[in-house]
């Protein structure tokens, strides 16, 4: 993957950009903060994984919106037609549209990762376009069981240690030896939070030259940054990106954070 991708300088006047403020709601401006964050993050076919747990902690991992809002804001892009979510054999992915049209050096990308969108249109995971929503409500809900026996929405306080071992599987880049792992996991029994910490420090370390190099060789198994707490490890020089695509990750988180705080005055 690229170490940094071109955003057109015409985005700010493009029309499908602008309608997200309009079919976005108090969302718009998030919509509109988060969808040059996939571009930088997408594989050199535009494509990642397109569930909200991962773009969240991928994408954007330092903000306080709840996956919910994430979800919704990613349905939002896919409504304007700036991306398409679809599903294969169970997995969510999302394809940036367009994404050839606007990225150079192409030529040298090598095979995808993540499955191509179905040709069947049944399968492209197509939302209809909606109106705007000002307080959208979640599509589905995960029901647990409560010690009475009565249904109650899963939390991430809820999810089993299974869940959160496969949320940690998701966002880790080296797939090996998932047994030793999960009997680190299990050992380690990690609570929610921490899950989070980790969940974080993948990100950040996903982008340090250690772990970019010679195509990812020396990332750690695993079982082994389990068992040596690696995500307690400081990451000095971890951007893994050009001085200029760093400097646009850094500005759309800030302006994600005074986004937040302008919320809140509005809501006072």
């Amino acid at each position: 993957m690229a170490r940094g991708r071109l955003i057109s300088k015409s985005l700010g006047s493009s029309r499908k950009f602008h309608r997200l403020l309009e079919v976005g709601g108090k969302l718009g401006e998030f919509c509109q903060v988060l969808y040059p964050l996939l571009i930088a993050n997408t594989d050199d076919y535009g494509r990642m994984s397109g569930d909200a747990f991962t773009v969240k902690h991928v994408v954007l991992p330092s903000s306080p919106r709840s996956e919910h809002e994430f979800d919704i804001a990613i349905d939002t892009l896919q409504r304007v037609g700036l991306v398409t979510r679809y599903v294969v054999a169970g997995d969510h992915y999302l394809q940036v549209v367009d994404f050839d049209a606007h990225q150079p050096n192409l030529h040298k990308r090598t095979m995808s990762r993540f499955p191509a969108i179905p040709e069947s249109p049944g399968n492209s995971g197509n939302l209809p376009d909606l109106p705007p929503q000002s307080n959208p409500e979640p599509r589905t809900q995960n029901l647990t069981q409560n010690p009475e026996g009565n249904p109650e929405p899963r939390t991430a306080l809820t999810r089993s240690a299974d869940d959160r071992f496969e949320d940690f599987w998701t966002a880790y880049p080296k797939k090996k030896s998932k047994n030793d792992a999960r009997k680190a996991w299990t050992k380690l029994r990690p609570s929610a939070d921490l899950l989070q910490t980790m969940l974080g420090a993948i990100a950040v370390q996903s982008r340090s030259r250690d772990w970019l190099k010679e195509g990812g060789q020396f990332i750690p198994y695993p079982a082994s940054w389990l068992n040596a707490e690696g995500w307690s490890d400081v990451v000095t020089n971890h951007s893994g990106l050009s001085d200029t695509a760093a400097y646009n990750v850094q500005s759309m988180a800030e302006m994600e954070r005074i986004l937040r705080e302008r919320e809140a005055t509005r809501e006072h």
